[in-house]
């Protein structure tokens, strides 16, 4: 083997440790946090508000957490019936997961439905039993529609 062919067989050795280095720091991440988003709705559509704050290890209050919808329709007598969130950008910042998501709950209490909509960025760090989310921020004004029924 020339010296040529052995430093381009070197370069590409070097180029794929790279690229698997990368993929190597989350593998699946995108998918594994809308699973963590899964479970937290799951949660809060059988009402366990001990499940959702054993998944959610932000600040309760935070933007996009289901506690205070939760919290607010158990106080009032109604209950939260949905709360969906869907990752729509994923990117990885150093070891950090930021990903941007639309969260919307749908609450009854009284004889009213409340839709709230709102897009989030979640900070998540994957840790021994997956990932967790940090904390997060609002991205824009939680939109509040009231249904009548």
């Amino acid at each position: 083997m020339s010296a040529r062919a052995r430093a381009a067989l070197a370069l590409a050795f070097v180029l794929s440790l790279l690229v698997a280095g990368g993929c190597a720091r989350a593998p699946g991440g995108r998918a594994a946090i809308q699973e963590r988003y899964d479970a937290l709705a799951a949660a809060v559509r059988a009402g366990d508000a001990a499940g959702v704050r054993a998944l959610w290890a932000a600040d309760p209050s935070a933007a996009g957490s289901p506690l205070p919808a939760l919290d607010d329709a158990q106080r009032s007598g109604g209950r939260v019936t949905a709360w969906t969130t869907t990752v729509q950008r994923y990117r990885m910042v150093g070891d950090t997961a930021v990903v941007d998501a639309d969260v919307r709950s749908v609450a009854e209490r009284a004889g009213m439905t409340t839709v709230t909509s709102q897009v989030v960025r979640g900070f998540w760090v994957k840790a021994s039993g997956g990932w967790t989310i940090a904390r997060t921020e609002p991205l824009g004004v939680a939109d509040v529609e009231p249904v009548a029924r």
